[in-house]
């Protein structure tokens, strides 16, 4: 399959978790197209799963949204920092959990063009409960549910995230599978 060219870049705006940046790029037929794409800092998704198949998920007002929404434990990366650093870090601030074990079980880049990102999604287990750091801005209510309501809630449109979809139906299979 034949590449593309970038001919030239410049930066439009950063934000420090976000750079927008305008390409000029030479396809294999020869032409120059213009694209307009966003960088975002890589995230993580945190899986919480109890030896019997219930998930913890938070629930928190997303204003973009303007609704409540059910996500799992989610967080940007630090500069510098690992993904599972990041992981251990946003479950214990956002949840109070830590988690004996903790796996990377899906890595994700979840548009195709336009938009440039990388999604860490990790599975915890051996959980341990303590008090949740929340930040300023964060008022999270923590959840736990069977996986096969999670299942159900994805079917219904309450659990809407791309990556936490892609998360449940995976850990589902897992278990279908007896590979948990």
């Amino acid at each position: 399959m034949s590449h593309s060219q970038v001919i030239s870049e410049k930066k439009l705006l950063s934000t420090g978790i976000i750079d927008v940046k305008r390409a000029k790029v030479k396809i294999p037929n020869g032409k120059i197209h213009t694209h307009t794409n966003v960088y975002r800092i890589p995230s993580v998704l945190v899986f919480p799963l109890t030896p019997t198949y219930e998930l913890y998920f938070l629930l928190q007002y997303r204003y973009l949204h303007k609704k409540v929404m059910l996500e799992t434990v989610a967080g940007l990366m630090n500069e510098g920092e690992s993904a599972l650093a990041g992981a251990k870090r946003e479950l214990l601030e956002e949840s109070g959990i830590t988690a004996g074990k903790l796996e990377l079980f899906l890595k994700l880049h979840p548009f195709g063009s336009g938009i440039k990102t990388t999604e860490y999604l990790f599975l915890a287990t051996d959980l341990e409960f303590g008090k949740a750091q929340l930040e300023e801005d964060e008022e999270i209510e923590l959840i736990k549910m069977p996986l096969s309501d999670a299942v159900k809630k994805i079917e219904t449109g309450e659990i809407c995230n791309g990556a936490a979809v892609a998360g449940i139906l995976y850990i589902d299979r897992l278990r279908r599978e007896k590979k948990l």
